[in-house]
């Protein structure tokens, strides 16, 4: 795929296509590293490090909405020996 440089400040970067940022799940101001590896230059996502902040920011309340199973088990009575 051919992609142009562009002058971006001091710099000079690639414009990366749409469907690619989407496959490996990319957005604009993601981490990437950038090499020389075989005379070529290669571009690869860096895992995002795992904090609480970034963690958090993953929370909706679609996702973090109870079932009815979680309700009814929060809502249980003690059956053996626990201690609430």
């Amino acid at each position: 795929m051919k992609a142009n440089l562009q002058k971006i400040g001091n710099s000079t970067g690639a414009i990366i296509p749409a469907h690619l940022l989407k496959k490996f799940n990319l957005k604009a101001g993601a981490a990437v590293e950038v090499k020389e590896k075989n005379n070529s230059i290669v571009i690869e996502p860096v895992a995002e490090e795992l904090t609480l902040k970034n963690m958090l920011a993953l929370c909706t309340k679609e996702n973090t909405a109870l079932s009815e199973e979680d309700k009814e088990w929060l809502n249980a009575k003690p059956i053996g020996k626990e201690i609430l």
